[in-house]
């Protein structure tokens, strides 16, 4: 099925907002809790595209909808089942958007963080498809966008502790009862040695 986005010119859906606007709005919040928040409605958008959609986009209506606006997607959903919240582009493009005005404070924000979030999410989707496109120095700042949420999220360091995990430690424990050659194992199966399946499942895993 092909997916539709719901954007508030064509649907009706949230308020229409320009991209000044919605970048005022990001400045008055703090990047931390914001980054965190579009990082699990990102991981949610993609899982309403793997088979599970009706539960991934009841958390993600539940947590970025305002209460007013959820019976309007109902009908919507009603007379389009192809009609979905969100994309995970919209998240990760008002991502981009925080780095560039959400300032670095202490601050969690204000308690309905979540739903403000959710306001800008719908209102940028008007524009996702306006314009040529992304240029270079956009480009480069999503990458610094991915850098910075897994900085904060602890997952580089997770990485960095996995390598020593399965470079390093399992290829000597060739003792053990258990032990798997992972190396000739990914090889044979994949064409690769581990130190280059490491490497490449990392960039991929971060990029």
């Amino acid at each position: 099925m092909v997916l539709e986005y719901a954007t508030p010119s064509e649907h009706g859906l949230g308020q229409r907002l320009s991209m000044e606007t919605i970048s005022a709005r990001l400045s008055q919040l703090p990047i931390r809790p914001v980054l965190r928040l579009l990082g699990v409605a990102s991981h949610f958008a993609d899982r309403a595209l793997s088979g599970k959609r009706a539960e991934a986009e009841a958390r993600l209506v539940d947590g970025l909808l305002r209460p007013q606006f959820r019976e309007r997607l109902a009908n919507l959903q009603m007379a389009d089942e192809g009609i979905a919240f969100c994309s995970s582009q919209q998240t990760l493009q008002l991502a981009l958007l925080a780095l560039r005005h959400c300032p670095d404070t202490e601050s969690e924000g204000p308690t309905d963080l979540s739903f403000r979030l959710g306001d800008l999410i719908v209102a940028l989707a008007d524009h996702l498809s306006d314009g040529p496109g992304s240029s270079r120095d956009e480009l480069l700042l999503d990458l610094v966008r991915n850098a910075l949420f897994y900085r904060l999220n602890g997952v580089l360091d997770w990485f960095d502790a996995a390598y020593g995990l399965f470079v390093q430690t399992a290829p000597t424990l060739t003792e053990d009862v258990d032990f798997v050659d992972i190396d000739a194992l990914l090889r044979d199966r994949v064409g690769m040695p581990l130190d280059l399946y490491w490497a490449v499942s990392t960039a991929v895993g971060v990029a």
